[in-house]
């Protein structure tokens, strides 16, 4: 039997429609729920802006991204999409460089089903959407 109607929802809250900045992101489905944060795959002007920044301001980025309740919910940025070198104009020791090979630069947090029916569910994903703050405003910094 063909299902004839979508079992997911899908939010996105961001700056507008096709903006290249960083967002938030809730997807619900049965088993295969999550939030996510952060830019994803930005077109090559903007990727080369924020490798950029990450490259002068790596300091910055790792208070970010280590920082101890931001490691509670996600232990790195999403690895599945990025360069097998780093990117042409970066210097090949840059000590960000694992970084600079990313296409994409956001953050996954999967939900169980107990937490998306949790009564309390909607403070509860505000507090995890509220730790990503911190990565969407270094996100954003270069085109404020």
């Amino acid at each position: 039997d063909k299902i004839t109607y979508k079992t997911k929802f899908g939010a996105s809250l961001g700056m507008g429609k096709g903006s290249q900045k960083g967002g938030y992101y809730l997807h619900l489905e049965p088993g295969k729920s999550f939030i996510a944060g952060g830019i994803y795959m930005p077109e090559s002007s903007v990727l080369k802006e924020l490798r950029k920044e990450i490259s002068l301001y790596g300091e910055d980025f790792l208070k970010v991204i280590n920082n101890k309740e931001f490691k509670k919910y996600f232990q790195d940025l999403d690895q599945d999409d990025k360069l097998k070198k780093i990117p042409q104009g970066f210097e090949k020791e840059d000590p960000m460089g694992e970084y600079l090979k990313l296409k994409s630069f956001i953050v996954v947090y999967n939900l169980k089903n107990e937490e998306v029916f949790d009564k309390n569910a909607v403070k509860n994903l505000s507090k995890i959407f509220k730790v990503m703050k911190p990565l969407n405003d270094f996100l954003n910094t270069p085109f404020l």
